[in-house]
Order: structure tokens, then sequence, then C-alpha cells
């Protein structure tokens, strides 16, 4: 899993699709004390790893990529870091308000419109898929995966069951069977919502005692 450093907290892949795996790199955003998840070219690459986009190999070797050049690896990282807030910034409109601003579907457009240059039709059964080339770089890769992802939400989704978490503020999308998900995860926010209610019961309480 990605590499914590000092937060007392670990990352889970819990949004259902890519891009909100991706957007959820950010805990507790919208606090006094956010955490960065891609800090580091290790976290980046281990992100890219564990979310299947790419292979270990591949990741090992964007990993040494990005170390090779310092300077450009972090004009890389800080490009997908943009990406991931456009995306976040696109998708809380989404949550908030109930439609995607204008702007923001432009330009989502724009950037899907070059993911099939990097992709072939490729035989899956007894029929075709679009693939990856082989020749596609690690970074692009990751992009138009993400991008792709994106795409695929708001082209094919419901999206009345795109969520965000009220504690953590992770999207995610709620699969469940009458869209009644509120949290994360019920192991996390959900518990930490119980016992804080239940602490503020018992205070209550104890002032009217």
């Amino acid at each position: 899993m990605l590499n914590p450093g000092d937060y007392k907290g670990n990352y889970k892949l819990i949004g259902g699709l890519i891009c909100f795996d991706f957007t959820n790199t950010v805990s507790w955003r919208e606090t006094e004390h956010p955490h960065e998840w891609l800090d580091s070219f290790e976290n980046f690459t281990k992100w890219a790893e564990i979310t299947d986009i790419l292979e270990k190999e591949q990741a090992k070797e964007l990993l040494k990529t990005l170390q090779g050049s310092r300077e450009d690896g972090e004009r890389h990282l800080n490009k997908m870091i943009e990406t991931r807030e456009f995306l976040f910034n696109l998708f809380n409109h989404l949550v908030q308000e109930g439609s995607v601003r204008p702007d923001d579907l432009q330009r989502l457009g724009v950037s899907g419109q070059s993911i099939y240059n990097y992709q072939i039709l490729a035989p899956s059964g007894s029929s075709y898929q679009w693939a990856w080339r082989n020749d596609i770089s690690p970074l692009d890769k990751i992009h138009h995966t993400v991008i792709g992802s994106a795409l695929e939400v708001i082209t094919r989704h419901d999206l009345s069951r795109i969520k965000k978490c009220p504690s953590c503020q992770w999207l995610y999308m709620d699969m469940s069977k009458n869209k009644s998900r509120r949290w994360c995860t019920m192991e996390d926010c959900g518990n930490r919502h119980k016992v804080n209610a239940f602490n503020r019961s018992k205070k209550r309480q104890s002032k009217k005692s």
C-alpha cells in the first residue's frame, strides 16, 4: 500500500471506479489538515500499480524515469495532481449542484479525444475490445486511464449514485440497491460518526442530570 509517512491512516480503494480512487489520493481534503498521498514518486507509481493501471515492472520503470530527472519528474507529477484536482472539482460540483459546469465538460471531452490514439482493437473471447498499444508510455497510460474512467462515469453511469463522504470528503460510486450508502466505509467514517454521536449523546445526558 501507499506510505502514509506521519499520517495516522491508510489509503483504501473505495471509489468503485479508478477516477474516484484517483481523486481520493487526498484525505480530509476540506479540513485544516488534508493529507496528500501523492507526495512522492514512490507513492505515485505504487498507486498506479495497486489500481492495476500499471504492471509491477511498468511501475518500476516509471519510478526509475521520474527519479532520473527530479525536475522533469516533479513536472510530470504536478501535472497529474492538477488533473486530479480538475476531476475532483468536476465531480464535486456534480454532487453538490446536480450538473457539470460547461467549461469542465468541454475540458473533459477535449482531454478524452486523444485516448483512441493510444489504443488498438484486440481480440477478446468471441469479439474484440479496445486495448492499450504496447508502445504507450506509463505516464500516458495513467493519464488516459483516469480520463477514460471519468468519461465512462459521465456517459454511462447513473450520476445520482456519485456521492461524497460527509466526513473525509472522498468520492465514490454508490452501488447499493437503494442508493443508501452514506460513508466511504462503515469501518472508518461510519464508525467514527457513530462513536461521536454516542459521545455527544452522553454529554447531553450528563448536563441534564
